[in-house]
Parts: structure tokens; C-alpha cells; sequence
């Protein structure tokens, strides 16, 4: 078990966050335990995401074509930088 830490630029984070739970199913599959999504104030739109699970199922749900086009509309701009704390 390990905590995943993701962020990525967003256009806008409540367009964002929206997206973002209308697909909790897929992580809910992967059994990630959600800890926190948020942004800080000083970078409103850079969406941070913190979950418990199986880095090597966030992996493969990163390279998932479907989930790239979701992220797409969802208004994400760059790739997810991805930080694994092994606990």
C-alpha cells in the first residue's frame, strides 16, 4: 500500500472536480481509498489529488486511453505528475 499524490494543471478546477467525481466508479474499481482533491490558493488551478492504493493500478489507469479522453473534457492541460510515498 502506498500513498499516490497526482496534480496537473486544470482550465478551470470546479469544471474540473466535477469530471472528476462523475467518474469515482473507475477509482472505486481500483480499490484507491480517496484522502484529499483539492487546489491551493495561490494556483487555483492546479488540482491535487491524494489517494491510498496500488501505485502500479494508478499506472495503468493513467495510460487508459478512455480516461485520457475524459481527462480531455474535463479541461486537464498537461500530464499528471505523480508522487508515490511508500508507507
Amino acid at each position: 500500500m502506498a500513498v499516490i499524490i497526482l496534480s496537473h494543471d486544470v482550465n478551470d478546477f470546479e469544471v474540473w472536480k466535477s469530471h472528476y467525481y462523475a467518474d469515482a466508479a473507475r477509482r472505486e474499481s481500483l480499490s484507491l481509498n480517496e484522502l484529499a482533491v483539492g487546489n491551493v490558493s495561490d494556483n487555483p488551478n492546479k488540482a491535487y489529488m491524494i489517494w491510498e492504493g496500488d501505485p502500479v493500478k494508478v499506472d495503468q489507469m493513467l495510460h487508459d486511453p478512455e480516461l485520457a479522453e475524459k481527462m480531455k473534457a474535463a479541461g486537464v492541460v498537461n500530464a499528471p505528475e505523480v508522487v508515490v510515498l511508500n508507507t
